[in-house]
C-alpha cells in the first residue's frame, strides 16, 4: 500500500511540474483532494484539526517562499499569476507524514536539515528543467536549500510533535 501511495505521489509531483501552469485550478483541486483522501485512508495518528493546521502551516510556509523568490527576482515562474501549482504541491508534501517519514522523525534536527536542503534543491532543480520555471540566477538553488532545510525540521516538530499547534490549543482551551 505504501508503494502505490510513493507512486501516486511522484506521478503527481510529475504532472503539477509539467502540466501546473496549464491546468492550474485542477491540479490544485486535486492536490486538495489527495491531502484529503490521504487522511481517511492512511489515517495519521494526529486529529483532523492538527491535520487541518499542518496543511495550513505547509502551505503557507509554501506560498511565502515562492512569493518572496519571484519577488527578489530569483526566479520567473514564466506566467502572469500566482503558480497555485508550486502551491498544489505543499498540500500533496504532507501525505508524506504520518507513515512514508516516521522513519525520520526520530533523526536530529541538523540531520533533517541537510535532507531537507539536498531534498529542496534537487527537487527544484528537477522541477525547473521540466518546467517553465526560469531561474534568474544560481543563487535561487541556495535560497531553496536554505528555505528547505529550514522547513524541512520545523514540519516535523508541527507534524509528529504538534509544535505550534499545541500552544494554539492551550491557548483556546483555557
Amino acid at each position: 500500500m505504501k508503494i502505490l501511495k510513493i507512486i501516486v505521489l511522484q506521478a503527481f509531483w510529475y504532472i503539477a511540474v509539467v502540466y501546473g501552469h496549464l491546468y492550474q485550478w485542477p491540479i490544485l483541486g486535486l492536490s486538495a483532494i489527495l491531502a484529503i483522501a490521504n487522511y481517511t485512508v492512511y489515517k495519521p495518528q494526529i486529529t483532523k484539526a492538527h491535520y487541518a493546521f499542518c496543511l495550513f502551516f505547509f502551505v503557507t510556509y509554501g506560498v511565502i517562499q515562492e512569493w518572496l523568490f519571484q519577488k527578489i527576482g530569483l526566479v520567473d515562474y514564466a506566467q502572469e499569476n500566482f503558480p497555485l501549482w508550486l502551491t498544489s504541491l505543499y498540500f500533496v508534501f504532507l501525505a508524506y507524514y504520518g507513515d512514508l517519514f516516521n522513519y525520520l522523525s526520530k533523526k536530529s534536527p541538523a540531520f533533517l536539515f541537510i535532507m531537507g536542503a539536498l531534498g529542496g534543491i534537487s527537487a527544484y532543480y528537477g522541477g525547473a528543467k521540466i518546467s517553465p520555471i526560469v531561474v534568474q540566477t544560481p543563487i535561487y538553488y541556495l535560497a531553496i536549500g536554505l528555505s528547505w532545510g529550514i522547513f524541512f525540521p520545523v514540519s516535523f516538530k508541527v507534524f509528529y510533535e504538534g509544535f505550534i499547534w499545541n500552544r494554539i490549543l492551550k491557548k483556546v482551551m483555557s
